[in-house]
């Protein structure tokens, strides 16, 4: 029998070195029991056009028996965002909010000192922060290394856990008005938001003190894979490898930039002014561009999972925006009414926590399949021989 196939193909198994069968899918017997098999396996789902719309898989490639073109299956974000309203365990006031390798932490400090976890923003387990002189807030939860991290502000005090639950406090060099932390470079780095200091460390456990440029009004750093990059709310930015050398300069003039984030190398920092409503956007850390978000409104938080950046507003609280790229946004409408102040990502998924009541929102993005052409069959025969 002859068909048309896509190039030049082997048709030996790889296993036993005798000719493949034609077929994706086998009805076998073994041990008197039916079963499927696959030979050889498709890397993809696909579909054929043409008459026969047969396809099988030779070397990793669809191959389509009397087609004329092959369809790969492919699944893509449509830019929609699907939402679960979620009520947390109890009413407390969430103080940071942070992921880690797929897990939502959020830490309530003062008298409450209490970790809540999940791995899905529905279903949440509690945990219980070291008691800390005078009950101070927890500022600044990050997460690096398999280790969550969480400062108490203008104390010299932090706290470690590898779960979310069970915390170890550690002793800091100085103490600051820590508010945000970051970890790369087998680095963590917190920074004090109202004096030029920070804390590094490699481990979580033994802490350096450093100085940052003067300046004053230091309010966020993210690190890029390659990069650390503060941006403060006079209009500067900082960048260093390592936290401790650090070459400033100014970012794009008249806002107040107080939250950056990045996704694939790009760096986001927004404005959070009550009606600026702009977005740096900056591949390197120095070279910046400016874009709008949808709506002059009061945006209070911005975070990125691995497709999107999601932005999220305080006033009013039923507004965010999404973009793909921090240059192009979308906004999107939140049912309910909350004072939205942090947002956070685990699996993919964005978790936006009201900071005063006991409820959140969790969005995820739209996922559909579709079949797009991949290629068209080319007129070459083959022989050989099809075992049944």
């Amino acid at each position: 029998m002859r068909i048309p196939v896509s190039g030049n193909i082997s048709t030996k198994d790889g296993s036993s070195n005798k000719n493949a069968r034609m077929t994706n899918m086998l009805a076998e017997e073994k041990q008197g029991k039916s079963f499927a098999a696959v030979r050889p396996g498709l890397s993809q789902v696909a579909i054929g056009s043409g008459d026969g719309n047969g396809l099988v898989c030779f070397n990793s490639e669809l191959v389509s028996i009397y087609g004329n073109n092959v369809y790969a299956q492919v699944q893509r974000f449509t830019g929609g965002l699907e939402q679960i309203n979620v009520d947390l365990p109890i009413g407390y006031v969430g103080q940071s909010v942070s992921k880690g390798d797929g897990i939502f932490c959020i830490v309530c400090g003062g008298a409450i000192k209490t970790s809540y976890v999940s791995s899905d923003g529905e279903t949440w387990n509690t945990g219980t922060l070291p008691s800390i002189s005078g009950n101070p807030s927890f500022s600044a939860t990050g997460y690096g290394d398999s280790l969550f991290i969480t400062f108490a502000y203008n104390k010299s005090e932090c706290a470690t856990s590898t779960d979310g639950l069970s915390w170890t406090q550690r002793t800091l060099p100085i103490s600051g008005y820590w508010g945000s932390v970051a970890y790369g470079n087998n680095i963590f780095c917190c920074i004090s938001v109202l004096s030029d200091v920070c804390v590094t460390s490699s481990d979580g456990v033994a802490w350096s003190s450093g100085v940052l440029p003067t300046n004053g009004s230091w309010k966020s750093i993210a690190f890029n894979g390659t990069t650390f990059c503060m941006v403060s709310a006079t209009g500067k930015y900082a960048i260093s490898t390592d936290c401790s050398t650090w070459e400033t300069g100014n970012l794009p003039t008249g806002y107040s930039f107080s939250k950056i984030v990045s996704m694939g190398g790009i760096f986001v920092a927004m404005s959070t002014g009550s009606s600026e409503s702009i977005v740096a956007v900056s591949q390197n850390g120095e070279d910046w561009t400016t874009n709008s978000l949808p709506s002059a409104v009061q945006w209070s938080d911005i975070a990125a999972n691995t497709n999107s950046f999601l932005a999220v507003a305080s006033n009013p609280n039923t507004l965010a925006a999404s973009s793909s790229d921090g240059e192009n946004w979308t906004e999107i409408t939140i049912s309910g009414f909350s004072n939205w102040d942090f947002v956070a990502v685990g699996n993919d998924k964005f978790l936006i926590v009201d900071s005063i009541d006991d409820i959140a929102v969790l969005l995820s993005e739209e996922l559909i399949s579709e079949y797009i052409v991949s290629g068209s069959v080319v007129d070459n025969h083959f022989d050989f021989a099809l075992i049944p």
